[in-house]
């Protein structure tokens, strides 16, 4: 299940976008065929394995160029020609990814030739454009690290903690056994809602943070 987006947040520092979905675009230049696909991956053996499905979903092509960002900053970077003249095919895709300001994604531009060559600058300018077009159509992410508070109650106290959360915290998960226990996420200027009824609280404290994905 999908963690709720909190009524408040607060991203702090840079943090690059993600995507959680692949996209596919496809254009012709010059009776060549341009297939690019963005895939969220998280590290390289997912990077391979994105890969290689792309390959054996064109058998035919005669390009998988590619380029990919992964980690917290975009540490790790990769880009491939895959046998198109140097430089012309995966920096320009990596390029457009730095501009993006994406990471954990692999993008590949699958080229079938249609006999008539680009040149060195009219590859650079259909690869980039084949990259910019999917990145273009993608929906993004950003990480937001949130505090996790956990509250434990009688079930008498139900109707007012949801009271007292409305608007105001959102509930991450909700355990009902001899207690009841509910983990919230809170702006830390509305803790006073829970110093208010601490007292009648079997236990109140914070048990860690969790990473969500927020819409960019």
């Amino acid at each position: 299940m999908r963690t709720p987006i909190p009524v408040w947040y607060t991203v702090c520092g840079e943090t690059m976008r993600r995507i959680n979905d692949t996209y596919t675009t496809e254009f012709i230049i010059n009776k060549s065929r341009f297939i690019s696909t963005l895939c969220p991956v998280r590290d390289s053996e997912d990077m391979k394995a994105a890969l290689e499905s792309v390959r054996q979903a064109y058998p035919g092509a005669n390009h998988h160029c590619h380029a990919s960002m992964i980690g917290p900053g975009g540490e790790q970077q990769i880009a491939s020609d895959d046998g198109e003249p140097s430089r012309t095919a995966g920096v320009p895709i990596l390029d457009v990814i730095r501009h993006h300001d994406v990471t954990d994604v692999l993008l590949v531009v699958t080229r079938y030739f249609g006999g008539i060559k680009l040149g060195a600058g009219g590859l650079v300018r259909a690869y980039t454009k084949a990259a910019a077009s999917v990145l273009h159509d993608a929906r993004f992410v950003r990480p937001v690290t949130l505090e996790v508070h956990r509250i434990v109650f009688a079930y008498d106290m139900i109707d007012t903690v949801e009271h007292l959360m409305k608007d105001k915290a959102t509930i991450l998960d909700r355990d009902f056994g001899e207690h009841v226990t509910f983990d919230i996420s809170i702006d830390p200027m509305d803790m006073h809602l829970v110093d208010g009824i601490r007292h009648r609280l079997i236990d109140a404290r914070m048990t860690g943070t969790k990473e969500i994905f927020i819409p960019d």
